[in-house]
Formats: C-alpha cells, structure tokens, sequence
C-alpha cells in the first residue's frame, strides 16, 4: 500500500494525500514519512503547506473519508483482504483497494457498479486515479452511485430483527 502511495506521489506531485496507517506506532510513522517529499504529521499541523498529510492517530479515519476525492483503502495486498470499504462509500467516494477482496461482497457489488476499482499493481493505481480524476462530471456520477449503494443497504439491523422476531427464532423484548 506505501509503495503504491508513493508512486503515486512521486508521479503527480500536485496530488494532496491523506494517509492514515494501520500501524501508528513511531516505526512505521517515520517508515511512512521517508517515503514522501514534505510531509506532515496530524499532530505537528500547523497551517504548513503539503501535500501529504499522514495521520499518526487512531479512530479518526472514518471521519476523514468525507475530505478525499478518491479513496484508497488498505489491506488489498496481503491475505487478510481489504479493510471497510463501505466506510468511504458512505461519504460518496469512489474506493480503490487492492487485488485481494475475495470477502467482500459488497467490494464485487461496487466494482460492478463502476464506483470501486481493483488494481494490482501501482501503475495501474496510476493510470486509474487520472482516468477518474479526467472528468469531474464522470467522478461525481460514481460518488453519487456509491452513496446511493450505501443507503440501499442501510437498516440490515431491523431487517434481521423483524426475520428473526416473525419466525419465532428470536422473541420480543416486552415477552420476555
């Protein structure tokens, strides 16, 4: 995933990235921070200009999706799988993980819906964040795609609920 990220960063310079790592730890901070020209910390910002912003905190990232354009989510390179790709798509962004989302049916769904993109290597990562970053019309289309897949799929709790209670598998609260 950093070398992908790099890449990235070192062929469009332009290009303002967020990167919030698994592992905040000082090792892997500093790891992160070697890779890329300039960067800031989170915690050292202080109106400094970059273009690589590194989040070195927890439980933020969910939250931060809703400042992307393209979101880039981790976990796609190694066995383990992707990590929660629907967490950007509630903000309407386009994801793009990695070539390991054999889990995820919802990663299958958004690919076919052409609002999440799999690449396998960075210069497919490349070439497909400058085909969707080409046209604004085209990228707000699939973010709008992705929020409108995560509002179909909202109320899974009460659908569950209601199956459970109306097969008398599960008995209401108030009988018991």
């Amino acid at each position: 995933d950093e070398m992908l990220l790099e890449h990235l960063h070192e062929q469009m310079l332009e290009l303002k990235i967020i990167i919030a790592p698994h592992d905040t730890g000082k090792t892997s901070i500093e790891r992160i921070k070697n890779r890329f020209k300039n960067p800031i910390l989170l915690s050292e910002y202080d109106e400094k200009k970059s273009n690589v912003l590194i989040i070195d905190s927890i439980g933020i990232l969910s939250s931060i999706y809703r400042f992307g354009t393209i979101c880039y989510v981790g976990g796609g390179f190694n066995s383990s799988g992707i990590h929660n790709i629907l967490e950007p798509a509630a903000y309407g962004k386009v994801v793009v993980f990695g070539k390991e989302y054999w889990y995820s049916v919802e990663a299958k769904q958004l690919i076919e819906l052409g609002t999440a993109f799999s690449i396998k290597t960075k210069q497919e990562f490349l070439s497909t964040v400058k085909l969707l970053l080409k046209d604004s019309i085209v990228l707000e289309n699939k973010n709008k795609i992705a929020l409108d897949f995560v509002k179909t799929k909202q109320g899974a709790t009460k659908k569950i609920m209601s199956y459970l209670e109306s097969n008398m598998i599960l008995k209401r609260a108030e009988q018991f």
